[in-house]
């Protein structure tokens, strides 16, 4: 039981220092908390844990930067819990009931939370109140109305206001001889920087006007002129171009989709009027009759007949395609943009904020007690190499005739009829001249076996020839591939 205030605080801090931030340490070797564990036990400082700051690689103008497991490289978060009383002395670690950490990205001076509800990620937010206790279960209830049972159905009933929930990471109290032998309360816990954890709810699009206006198809920018009677070597000119204004129309903005953005865009499309010999159509349908002969080719595609008038759009006309191609623009990113996940905004910053709940006397609930907030860090991206960990290796076999017989397939294609027939029907020359053999006649399917390592070695000869044809761009072979001779051991 504890009757006096304590603290959380950074491990090894000052007997006097009341406000130590965490301690965030990396660690490279493969049984990094038993070593961590036996640093602290013969009262190691911080630095010699392997403090992150300590080393000038491991910050720069963003904060503290946090490599990845993928780079051989852990971190963990330590801190220590102390009375408020003179001398410091540790807290009796059998009054800490439980104890975690929350990692908030700290954006513009505000921190936003990992918020669940109800089993449901939301994402990144601010909480409702930054020492509010994360776990809903933990908290004093709002409502009070002196009844155990009243007070359960009048939680259900305001379930909705409560604040979420927030994602936490679990901090473990060192095992007794350890704080025992440091004279110290230690708490530890191993900071997660990746995440397969995705948000519920699509991330919101937002795609600016002047964007949309700045690859807007000629033929439907605001103008006086007008094609008559077009000639069709003119539109041959601009083939390419053209084709690539179908295609954003047709890709880009769905404009012939189902959706309710995709449909109000084809009716504003179809309020441009084109002339033809027998009559005036819209634009929108012409359009459409375009995609599916020259971008889908389709089978059954109308015939293209070139318009004997065909307009510009007025300003109102103009306005009114570029707001609704921004709307369906904003929908199809929806739709092919996955949802946020927790740690993939490139250069983000965070920070740690630790808790414990410390028992209090005479029944009453834990109190619970947060620490500083620890500096903020950035997490360094996958491609970028750790540079202190032994390199990922992989051996490949050798190259004569009596390896070769032992590579036997070890993964098989079951190849469709019509893919079997082009590739038995065709050279390499037909495909390099672009005039395949018809193979829609094909009826017997194949399983094809292959060898991971010979597919492995074919690869690896393929990339060293592709790297040397790139170097003569991008100069990068002195930084990207480094061989040294590997000495067979006696």
């Amino acid at each position: 039981m504890v009757k006096h205030p304590v603290i959380l605080r950074g491990y090894y801090a000052g007997i006097n220092d009341s406000v130590a931030k965490p301690v965030l340490v990396k660690r490279t070797d493969q049984e990094f908390i038993p070593a961590v564990l036996e640093g602290v036990r013969r009262k190691a400082t911080p630095v010699a844990l392997g403090e992150i700051g300590s080393d000038t690689a491991d910050s720069n103008d963003m904060g503290f930067r946090l490599f990845q497991p993928v780079h051989r490289t852990f971190n963990l978060v330590l801190l220590e819990a102390i009375c408020d009383r003179p001398g410091s002395p540790r807290l009796n670690p059998k009054d800490i009931v439980s104890a975690g950490f929350v990692v908030r990205r700290f954006n513009n001076h505000i921190d936003e939370g990992w918020m669940l509800r109800n089993e449901r990620v939301l994402g990144w937010s601010r909480p409702a109140e930054s020492k509010l206790d994360p776990d809903p279960g933990q908290r004093r209830p709002r409502l009070n109305a002196g009844n155990p049972h009243v007070n359960g159905k009048l939680a259900r009933v305001y379930a909705s206001l409560e604040p979420a929930e927030e994602r936490v990471s679990p901090l473990f109290v060192a095992p007794p001889d350890v704080c025992a032998s440091a004279g110290r309360t230690i708490l530890y816990g191993m900071v997660p920087v990746t995440s397969a954890e995705r948000a519920d709810d699509a991330q919101p699009a937002e795609v600016d006007l002047k964007d949309v206006n700045e690859i807007m198809p000629e033929f439907l920018r605001v103008g006086n002129s007008a094609y008559t009677n077009p000639d069709p070597a003119r539109f041959s000119d601009i083939n390419y171009f053209f084709v690539q204004d179908l295609r954003l129309i047709q890709f880009g903005w769905q404009a012939f989709g189902k959706g309710p953005e995709s449909r109000q865009l084809f009716g504003v499309l179809n309020r441009i009027r084109l002339d033809f010999n027998n009559g005036p159509r819209g634009l929108g349908d012409y359009l459409k009759d375009l995609c599916a002969a020259v971008i889908l080719r389709e089978e059954g595609a109308p015939a293209i007949k070139l318009p004997t008038f065909w307009r510009r759009p007025d300003a109102d006309q103009a306005n009114d395609v570029s707001a609704a191609a921004k709307r369906s623009l904003e929908a199809a990113i929806r739709g092919g943009l996955p949802n946020e996940q927790r740690f993939d905004q490139p250069g983000a910053r965070y920070r740690i904020h630790a808790f414990m709940r410390v028992r209090s006397p005479d029944g009453c609930p834990p109190h619970l007690q947060w620490s500083e907030p620890s500096e903020p860090f950035t997490i360094v991206p996958w491609w970028e190499s750790g540079g202190r960990g032994p390199l990922h290796t992989i051996t490949l076999p050798d190259i004569d005739a009596t390896t070769v017989k032992s590579i036997v397939p070890n993964v098989a294609f079951t190849v469709p009829p019509k893919l079997a027939a082009l590739l038995k029907k065709n050279s390499l020359e037909n495909f390099l001249e672009g005039g395949t053999v018809d193979n829609s006649n094909g009826s017997i399917r194949w399983i094809c076996s292959f060898s991971i390592p010979i597919i492995t070695i074919c690869a690896f000869i393929v990339l060293n020839i592709f790297l040397t044809l790139f170097h003569i761009v991008f100069q990068w072979l002195f930084y990207i591939k480094i061989c040294l001779p590997y000495p067979s051991k006696r």
